[in-house]
């Protein structure tokens, strides 16, 4: 409140101290709610870097309902889409077999283990299916299983560069890490980096050295709970 000339007259500064206590407790809530709104926003944005998606699907593996991000994936030409008749597919065939046999098995047992399932590589993609166990209103079905997406928009490239500045590792390093990272055993992620079995178990000792993990489920807790997954 401000004045430009002369002095409040006595019923003004009645006023002003009659409504003091409502001013400053809306000016604390107004405070309280922007410092909410600020920490929503970081959040979203954490949220975002994430890169998860969401979808939906009935006991048949329809598709329900989808995020905006879900949804984006559903309608891109990548390895999963929207069949004809509304269920949830995989373009590659051997894909779509572990697909369909992952719904019928969370459809049938709602106590049954989530399922994961590698979607692509290049960029990478991959897909965890859950039971629902959510209750809805009269007017809209329950889901049966809720599909949470994530994606990767680096390249592994630049994944193996910043895996390399976190950890100190040398490319050859990075690139095993990476391919660690994602599930790989050092016998199957071996000859894809055109190295022999025995020295990607070398190069496996230096890594678990320096990151100070104790196998390989330890470098992969590291390195999905690092900065990396928000980079």
């Amino acid at each position: 409140m401000t004045r430009t000339e002369g002095e409040f007259a006595p019923a003004v500064d009645g006023l002003l101290e009659a409504i003091a206590p409502y001013a400053r407790a809306a000016l604390g809530s107004f405070v309280a709610l922007e410092r909410e709104r600020m920490t929503a926003a970081v959040a979203r944005e954490a949220v975002r870097r994430l890169n998860f998606g969401w979808l939906t699907l009935d006991g048949e593996g329809r598709v329900l309902d989808a995020d905006p991000l879900g949804a984006q994936m559903l309608a891109s030409a990548g390895p999963i889409a929207r069949a004809k008749d509304g269920r949830l597919t995989a373009r590659d065939p051997a894909l779509r077999r572990q697909l369909v046999a992952a719904i019928r098995e969370l459809a049938i047992d709602p106590q049954a283990r989530p399922r994961a399932l590698v979607l692509g590589r290049e960029p990478w993609l991959d897909l965890l299916l859950v039971p629902s166990g959510q209750r809805m209103g009269t007017t809209q079905a329950a889901p049966a299983i809720v599909g949470y997406l994530h994606a990767d928009n680096w390249s592994s490239a630049d994944r193996c560069d910043q895996l390399a500045q976190l950890f100190d590792l040398a490319p050859s390093e990075a690139r095993l890490a990476l391919a660690l990272s994602r599930g790989m055993s050092i016998s199957e992620a071996a000859p894809e980096l055109g190295l022999t079995v025995e020295s990607a178990r070398t190069y496996s000792k230096r890594i678990y050295a320096k990151t100070g993990a104790r196998g390989q489920a330890d470098l992969v807790r590291f390195i999905h709970r690092s900065v990396l997954v928000i980079a």
